[in-house]
């Protein structure tokens, strides 16, 4: 069982990790908009900064080592964060990332509070593994943030494919009143080209969509209306559509045929195409980041 767990705690911390990059990307890659239709736009990047630094301790964490003896809690310590886990008779397994009042992450970020993650270490008669985790008391920088999300890792679907899903609802509260709520679904289907599960001869197909709505009237959402693939030797989508909204504002993204390339094409609300440079808008993105 051990080792069942360490391979699903492998593959989900991949696919985590992959979600959190998906949502740079989705934050970088989806077009230019006019900066004037929000106002929002630096408390919709600590958003999502939020959300990929809870999504990262969870795959990090959630196949933390339990005892050997069922109902009795090992902890660990992390920096400032500690680990505890407790798995039950029935196999019911909790693991919480206790940040006390307050830890400083090596990347300068604060934060506070419990992630509570739950799964079970039992084998299924079906390939599904569910990973539960909720916030406690959790805050990122100073902004409050509370709610849950779901992992669902299936070995085999239908097709015989590897499939990766998430659900996120989440809410924050800004130290000046502002709140939103953050809601998200994203699926990953990784397809082998052949028999043998190598590390290059696959692909991922992502679908999945997002709305996000400020209490200032600030909205924003993406839907992925042709799945995006992704391959090992590629550094942006082959293929696919995004279709993304600030307020009334809408960008369409097309990543093209399947070509490993650079390249996009962006039509904007009143039908202008414009092919764009992907590695401009990430390189700009880094930038703005680093303060240059």
């Amino acid at each position: 069982m051990k080792k069942r767990i360490a391979k699903i705690a492998f593959c989900c911390i991949g696919a985590i990790f992959l979600l959190s990059c998906q949502d740079d990307n989705e934050s970088s890659d989806t077009g230019e908009f006019n900066s004037l239709t929000v106002i929002t736009r630096t408390e919709k990047n600590e958003l999502e900064a939020a959300v990929n630094e809870i999504n990262s301790a969870v795959g990090n964490n959630f196949g933390v080592d339990t005892s050997t003896s069922k109902t009795v809690s090992t902890e660990k310590t992390f920096g400032c964060m500690d680990i505890t886990s407790e798995e039950d008779e029935n196999g019911n397994i909790a693991v919480i990332i206790d940040y006390g009042e307050t830890c400083e992450l090596r990347n300068e970020d604060v934060v506070s509070g419990r992630i509570v993650i739950t799964y079970t270490s039992e084998d299924s008669e079906d390939n599904d593994f569910v990973i539960d985790y909720t916030l406690e008391n959790y805050t990122y920088n100073d902004i409050m943030v509370t709610g849950s999300a779901q992992a669902i890792y299936d070995f085999e679907n239908e097709a015989g494919n590897l499939v990766y899903a998430y659900e996120s609802d989440f809410s924050f509260t800004w130290p000046d009143g502002l709140e939103a709520t953050d809601n998200s679904s994203y699926a990953t289907e990784t397809i082998f080209e052949s028999d043998e599960e190598t590390f290059l001869n696959f692909y991922n197909l992502v679908t999945g969509n997002g709305e996000t709505i400020f209490s200032n009237g600030d909205s924003y959402t993406f839907q992925i209306t042709e799945p995006l693939r992704s391959e090992p030797r590629c550094r942006y989508y082959v293929s696919g559509v995004v279709v993304s909204t600030q307020n009334s504002e809408t960008v369409t993204l097309d990543y093209g045929d399947g070509e490993c390339d650079d390249s996009a094409l962006e039509t904007d609300d009143d039908g202008n195409t414009t092919e764009i440079d992907l590695d401009d808008i990430v390189d700009d993105d880094e930038d703005d980041d680093t303060g240059s």
